[in-house]
């Protein structure tokens, strides 16, 4: 009886074991099959994720963060209170667009850091005094690269986003200001909450995709858009603007106008500052002919270019009674 006992209890403790052993091995491939349907689900999630960054382009390439990617009314609210904060309306409670493309640098900088966001600002500050809103911009752009702080190509991104998003009405070629004059008879304002508005909607189509832009060169000319990514309007390439420091022929200033213009310019001067007028004038130019390098419009002057100031408008003054100018950053040196 007792054998017959120990005979069913073995039996008993070996068909358990055999089971428990199935068990394991059934565990092992259910968990092992689970392991790999994860690492597939993870691959086609970044495979995806890959995709659709790619989509944006400009975005992705740059490494520049646009706006928030969960499109919350958190993340509205935040953005717009930053905005706020960097606008001053005018008495009628007006921005321009000018205003709002210096504001969108500086938060697109936050979003790097805070460090060259404050470096933007004091170099911003530091060249509005001498210029217009949108030159200063690219010149405290030009000062964060210079020392290291973004890249080139991240700058001139920065740049081309907020320039686009920063359009007010429906010329998508030029920033605007809410200053009327002889030169200027373009206006482009919003009321502080609208332009707000405006901007937020169009930042956020550039981060989907649906909003295309393109680099835009720091040398760009101010209310031009560039022909191209990394092309500056008619500022740039073999038959445009140049800024000559020290010429062959007698060791002073000649500046050379895009190719673009020539037989249009009716006279040239350097200015101080902008607007145009007698009080800004430094110095008038003579011209000098327009059949040499590339058939572009020369005009001199009587010093070498270094004996001027930095921050300085060369402007040329055209036969339809408009104006067009390019603004110098380094006298002493060579432009364009």
């Amino acid at each position: 009886m007792s054998l017959r006992v120990s005979s069913k209890v073995n039996y008993l403790k070996s068909n358990i074991s055999t089971k428990l052993s199935s068990i394991k091995r059934s565990s092992s491939t259910k968990l092992y099959k689970s392991s790999r349907k994860l690492n597939f689900t993870k691959a086609i999630v970044k495979k995806l994720s890959s995709e659709q960054v790619s989509k944006n382009g400009l975005n992705e390439k740059s490494n520049v963060k646009v706006y928030e990617s969960l499109e919350t009314k958190e993340a509205d609210n935040n953005i717009k209170s930053k905005l706020k904060e960097l606008l001053q309306p005018d008495a009628q409670g007006n921005v321009h667009e000018e205003q709002l493309q210096n504001a969108i640098v500086s938060c697109l900088l936050e979003k790097e850091s805070k460090e060259i966001k404050n470096e933007y600002l004091k170099a911003f500050n530091e060249s509005l005094g001498r210029g217009q809103v949108e030159d200063s911009v690219k010149l405290a752009l030009k000062k964060l690269v210079g020392s290291g702080l973004i890249s080139e190509k991240k700058a001139e991104t920065i740049n081309g986003i907020s320039f686009r998003a920063a359009q007010l009405d429906n010329n998508l070629e030029a920033l605007f200001d809410n200053r009327g004059s002889r030169f200027d008879n373009t206006i482009a304002v919003k009321s502080l909450d609208s332009a707000i508005d405006v901007a937020i909607n169009s930042l956020k189509g550039i981060e989907s995709g649906e909003i295309k832009v393109d680099l835009r060169s720091l040398n760009a000319q101010s209310n031009i858009k560039p022909t191209g990514a990394g092309v500056g309007g008619v500022n740039h390439g073999r038959n445009g603007f140049l800024w000559k420091p020290v010429s062959e022929s007698d060791g002073n200033l000649v500046v050379l106008f895009p190719s673009s213009l020539t037989g249009n310019i009716s006279s040239s001067g350097i200015y101080s500052e902008l607007p145009i007028c007698e009080e800004n004038l430094i110095e008038k130019g003579r011209f000098s002919g327009d059949s040499k390098n590339g058939g572009r419009a020369h005009f001199r002057f009587n010093n070498p270019g270094g004996s001027y100031p930095d921050v300085a408008y060369v402007v040329a003054e055209l036969r339809d009674g408009t104006t067009t100018y390019f603004q110098i950053a380094e006298s002493s040196k060579r432009n364009g």
